[in-house]
């Protein structure tokens, strides 16, 4: 699943029925075609699903509000909540934390970490800011205008000549 750097949420559907349509790939064929008792549990089975997707992003308060009611960092959550419907073994995240508040942030760090740690879902992240991706990544690739300068854990990158030199300038090199 690839969640892009803008909000795509679906703004007059329910949180719920936003991340129910993340599932729709997996899913949809089976419910019209399912005599009514197993399309009711499948639907049950989806539901029960969704929210604890919802559980899993903060997101299950809001489980009936309009995706539109919802602030910008509920939104990209709810992005997130979506893009994992589909069950991915791989997430690409494009800039996951831009504007989001440093609650959100903390937040976001702590729900990548569960998924490449304990959900074992590989997590590619572009991302610019650092103390998310030094938290998140377990490898850091650094780009300057295109150029890789530096690649290793965030530990190697954090004391790298060429990083500090390109991202704090020569005076905090030296």
């Amino acid at each position: 699943a690839c969640i892009p750097e803008g909000r795509k949420v679906f703004p007059r559907l329910t949180v719920l029925e936003n991340v129910l349509v993340g599932m729709s790939p997996r899913i949809s064929g089976y419910f019209p075609f399912a005599p009514g008792r197993a399309r009711r549990a499948a639907e049950r089975a989806a539901v029960a699903e969704a929210e604890t997707l919802l559980e899993r992003t903060g997101l299950a308060g809001h489980r009936d509000t309009p995706a539109e009611q919802l602030d910008f960092g509920r939104q990209k959550m709810l992005d997130l909540a979506r893009g994992l419907a589909v069950r991915p073994k791989l997430i690409l995240l494009d800039e996951p934390a831009a504007g989001l508040r440093n609650r959100e942030i903390a937040a976001l760090d702590a729900l990548l970490i569960d998924l490449a740690r304990r959900q074992g879902i590989t997590v590619i992240l572009v991302e610019h800011v650092m103390q998310l991706v030094m938290s998140v990544a377990d490898r850091v690739t650094v780009l300057n205008f295109g150029q890789k300068i530096a690649e290793g854990a965030p530990q190697q990158i954090r004391s790298d000549a060429q990083v500090i030199e390109a991202y704090l300038g020569k005076a905090a090199h030296a």
